[in-house]
């Protein structure tokens, strides 16, 4: 497995930032497959990393604008990662998935309340070649103030939940995945 990642962030008049990050992944599945020339950057690695019939190639890209004015800020941001990117890295555990989010950030009371929240939509099935379809919304909220100089209190919720089945053949193959992120504190 090779990995390399591209990250920049551009600060645009003071108040407006551009982010964006492009990760791209090459994987052998099985090291024993032939060795090829592949005429994509991870030629001419030497034993670092070689290519062979089994490798695949793969891109995942996050990219974000937000803008802040006062005490409110507002990110947009977008996730889109290839169908098939895999890596034996921790930061993409999900594939062949977009999503778009909003996030909004605010503070009261000369800083003693701040409030940020979030909220987007997410799918897969890019292509819509898969016999299975996932689409969700996401929504993150929190709260907090500042009571004295010693005491705080925050309320924050989230819900990142999905389920997904996968039939090919009902007496044969079949998979039941749930995913479940639901908190409150």
């Amino acid at each position: 497995n090779l990995v390399w990642t591209v990250v920049g962030k551009k600060t645009i008049a003071k108040k407006l930032v551009v982010e964006g990050e492009y990760g791209r992944t090459a994987i052998t599945r099985d090291t024993r497959a032939l060795t090829i020339q592949s005429g994509t950057p991870y030629d001419g690695l030497g034993s670092f990393f070689t290519p062979r019939a089994s490798t695949i190639y793969r891109g995942a890209f996050l990219g974000g604008i937000g803008y802040t004015v006062g005490s409110y800020s507002v990110k947009l941001a977008y996730k889109r990662i290839a169908p098939d990117y895999r890596t034996l890295g921790a930061y993409f555990f999900n594939n062949y998935m977009e999503e778009l989010t909003a996030n909004l950030s605010k503070t009261l009371f000369k800083g003693k309340v701040s409030f940020t929240g979030s909220g987007g939509a997410q799918r897969n099935n890019l292509a819509g070649e898969l016999a299975t379809n996932t689409a969700r919304v996401v929504g993150a909220a929190n709260i907090s103030a500042v009571m004295t100089p010693t005491w705080n209190v925050s309320l924050q919720g989230s819900n990142l939940s999905s389920f997904l089945r996968v039939e090919q053949d009902v007496l044969y193959d079949s998979l039941n995945f749930s995913q479940v992120c639901t908190n409150v504190g």
